[in-house]
């Protein structure tokens, strides 16, 4: 086990990151491995259209999506995108899927089939291409971030660059004699502006866990990472590599979360400013991805591992423990010893895990601008603020201690909407989520 954590230790820091290049040689071809587990089949709806690039103006097409507890069949507009050498829109370069490459691991760099991706093409104007085609796939991924993006555009100046989807790539996790398909997960890669949607495995299916594109939320999610790199590049600026952002951390998930996992490894971690930054990152996204969709576009009610413990409205984990950054969870994130840690289900809360930190600051940082203001357009335009704050300011207190860059981190958010004095409301939910911090910067009577 160690060595598998080991792996995906690697996995996080070396996957389309390497040294700013990708692999361009595939790997040696996969053999004599036993796989732990398999994806479900995803199929080309129209396999004919891939081979020669026929112009085609799409209209409108079905998608499925988790409208809380179940998948509905709905329908998108996607007017605006294209198909000829490649199905692409003003916002989208490039859809890509890599169902032919297989390629492993080398050593230690992790090698994907998304670098030799083919380009995805449609030719058939049928409004439904059936809910287990890789064109809906890719079209329900590029929904999200169509109407991600424009959000985005209504509520700032800021021009971005179109990014690349990549859609089911295929790739695999060596451990010794052992393999394991990559999957039940979404990733954006800041450095390749390359947003990635795994495979779903058919332990995750089988357990009635949700695909991960028809969750908008996860779209979204994946492209406030997108958002939240072009505010503050600062944040990756002085890095050695780009961090790959992953919608569920990867470690325990990649064959569908199907065991309980206990954390009881012992030794050390690193504990540093780019730690808090990830964490920041994801709450970030977490609340970008809610604003960005509407009430049953953001829902998670019902989703196995993400009811209540990723919801933004939510004031507790799936477990029932209080989205709180008090001593005990401050401690944990922050100590340079890996905790022993009991989780039971995967929507149980990791203290020292950035995505569980990112689920309260979320939470937090929502109550408290909700206090001020009910518009999701309005406090994306905080959150926007908000980094454009760090960023100005990222200069005069990078190089502090965790604790003390965490403070200055949470203190922006918090400042943001002080009018004079903070209200009662505001102060509730101060001392309910941000207690050690308000301790600190006495924002409120105790």
């Amino acid at each position: 086990m160690k060595n598998s954590l080991s792996s995906i230790a690697i996995l996080l820091s070396s996957f389309l990151l390497g040294c700013g290049e990708r692999s361009k040689s595939p790997a040696a071809a996969i053999t004599n491995y036993t796989y732990t587990n398999k994806l479900e089949k995803y199929h080309l709806f129209d396999p004919a259209c891939q081979s020669h690039s026929r112009f085609t103006e799409l209209g409108r097409f079905s998608i499925y999506q988790w409208n809380d507890y179940f998948v509905a069949k709905t329908y998108g507009d996607f007017k605006g995108f294209t198909s000829s050498t490649r199905l692409s829109s003003q916002n989208i370069s490039n859809i890509i899927h890599s169902e032919s490459g297989k390629y492993d691991v080398e050593g230690n760099y992790y090698i994907g089939s998304g670098a030799l991706g083919l380009p995805l093409k449609i030719c058939n104007t049928a409004a439904d291409l059936g809910q287990k085609s890789i064109e809906t796939v890719a079209l329900a991924t590029a929904y999200a971030v169509e109407k991600s993006h424009a959000f985005y555009s209504a509520t700032t100046h800021l021009k971005l660059d179109p990014i690349v989807l990549n859609i089911l790539p295929t790739y695999h996790i060596i451990d010794g004699t052992n393999a394991r398909y990559f999957a039940n997960n979404a990733s954006f890669s800041p450095l390749f502006k390359e947003l990635t949607m795994y495979p779903q495995s058919q332990r995750a299916a089988a357990a009635g866990e949700v695909a991960m594109w028809e969750m908008p939320m996860v779209g979204a999610h994946e492209f406030g990472h997108y958002v939240f790199s072009q505010h503050f590049p600062s944040a990756y600026s002085k890095r050695k590599n780009y961090r790959t952002t992953f919608w569920q951390e990867p470690k325990a998930r990649t064959g569908g979360y199907a065991n309980i996992m206990n954390k009881s490894l012992v030794g050390n971690r690193v504990v540093n400013n780019e730690l808090i930054i990830d964490a920041l990152s994801e709450g970030f996204a977490d609340l970008y991805g809610f604003y960005t969709q509407n009430e049953k576009a953001r829902g998670l009610a019902g989703s196995r591992c993400f009811h209540r413990t990723r919801s933004v409205k939510s004031s507790t984990f799936y477990n029932g423990d209080l989205k709180t950054l008090d001593s005990r969870t401050l401690n944990l994130f922050l100590s340079n010893n890996i905790a022993s840690l009991k989780v039971e289900h995967c929507a149980d809360p990791d203290y020292q895990e950035i995505h569980s930190i990112g689920a309260i600051i979320a939470y937090g940082v929502n109550e408290l601008w909700s206090q001020t203001t009910s518009s999701a357009h309005e406090k994306a335009k905080l959150l926007v603020q908000w980094l454009d704050k760090l960023e100005e300011e990222f200069s005069s207190f990078q190089n502090n201690p965790p604790r003390i860059f965490f403070n200055v981190v949470v203190d922006l958010a918090i400042k943001l909407v002080r009018v004079g004095s903070f209200s009662d409301n505001q102060c509730s939910v101060i001392k309910e989520v941000f207690p050690d911090f308000n301790n600190e910067n006495s924002y409120c009577l105790i």
